[in-house]
């Protein structure tokens, strides 16, 4: 893929799919962008879209996207499994990130429970499941991740407590106390309230990051123009110390919407001053990048301080654990040669 065709690749997908409209891009190389747009967590939507309106897809188009529906199903099914097992014992929980991207999935399924460790018998009795041995960051957050044979399915089980090291139980406490049930896909499930989940991918999407993805911020622009208690999500960013980093995510979200859909995106401001080192977001080597290291430095200072100032003396101790695991996630990519954020992050759900 050329530098041109993939900087037109996130402004059609957004205008296609923002905006429910044609791009104006007659000759737009779908069937080349159909790795990206996969990994981006859009290619269904994108097939699905570009056949209501009337355009015949490629066989390289049409092929991978019912590849990738079929895909959908299955993880569908082993949702409804899990649902059905934790409604069965009684164990509330919540699934923070799958839904929003339907019919496009990740690889993995992340699944917050508010129970320790010792209800994931009762929750994956009968798939067949094995635990995965656990990295230093599994380790430390307190997720168990199991996968599921004959599939490349894994399931990521959170117990009480969310971010990369596990140092947010007051957020995965609201995420759990605030759910709300919705159906979709032929049945009902337990979600975040919307405003828990944007302050969730403002956690997500940068924190120990280099990049996000197109389906990252088509939920989020989904998430503003549906309507938000922008009070509830100031109160929770700020009682969990999330409120920088979602600031810093939103104007990386704001900048996107302006600069493919040409008019701006109704938020309110947020009360935090952008720090200088935030820049802007580009689409390069198949994912949105930012200035990284400045940005996560910027953030994780602030995380740490607002930790110590509220007495969240967990989460701090947590905090100073990140350049391990930092350096380590470093490491293990360099050896693998893995850097690519866009295949980093394909698991995502």
């Amino acid at each position: 893929m050329t530098p041109r065709s993939e900087a037109r690749l996130p402004t059609a997908v957004l205008r296609l799919l923002l905006d429910r409209r044609d791009p104006p891009l007659a000759d737009a190389p779908w069937h080349d962008w159909v790795v990206v747009l996969e990994r981006n967590a859009v290619l269904v939507r994108v097939a699905d879209r570009l056949e209501a309106l009337g355009q015949r897809l490629p066989p390289s188009v049409s092929i991978p996207a019912a590849l990738a529906r079929a895909r959908s199903e299955s993880v569908l099914r082993l949702m409804g499994r899990v649902t059905d097992a934790c409604e069965r014992h009684g164990v509330p929980h919540v699934f923070p990130k799958a839904l929003p991207h339907l019919p496009d999935v990740g690889s993995d399924i992340d699944l917050l429970v508010a129970l320790p460790t010792n209800v994931d018998t009762l929750i994956v009795d009968g798939l067949g499941a094995t635990l995965r041995g656990p990295g230093l960051g599994h380790a430390l957050s307190g997720s168990r991740v199991y996968h599921i044979p004959g599939s490349d399915l894994d399931l990521d089980i959170q117990h009480g407590r969310v971010g990369r090291l596990g140092e947010h139980r007051e957020l995965a406490t609201r995420l759990v106390q605030n759910r709300r049930r919705v159906s979709m896909a032929g049945r009902d499930w337990w979600v975040p309230a919307p405003e828990d989940a944007l302050v969730l991918q403002g956690l997500n999407r940068l924190s120990g990051r280099r990049s996000f993805r197109i389906a990252d911020v088509v939920s989020t622009i989904n998430a503003v123009r549906d309507g938000l208690d922008w009070d509830a999500v100031r109160r929770t960013a700020d009682a969990t110390g999330i409120l920088p980093a979602l600031a810093c995510y939103l104007s990386y979200v704001s900048q996107i919407h302006r600069e493919a859909l040409g008019r701006e995106l109704a938020l309110p401001p947020l009360g935090v001053p952008r720090a200088a080192g935030w820049g802007r977001a580009e689409f390069h080597r198949g994912a949105f990048r930012f200035p990284a290291v400045r940005v996560n430095g910027e953030l994780y200072v602030r995380a740490f301080g607002s930790a110590v100032t509220h007495g969240r003396w967990l989460g701090a101790g947590r905090l100073l654990l990140l350049p391990l695991v930092a350096a380590t996630a470093l490491t293990g990519a360099l050896a693998a040669g893995a850097l690519e954020p866009a295949a980093l992050h394909r698991g995502d759900s």
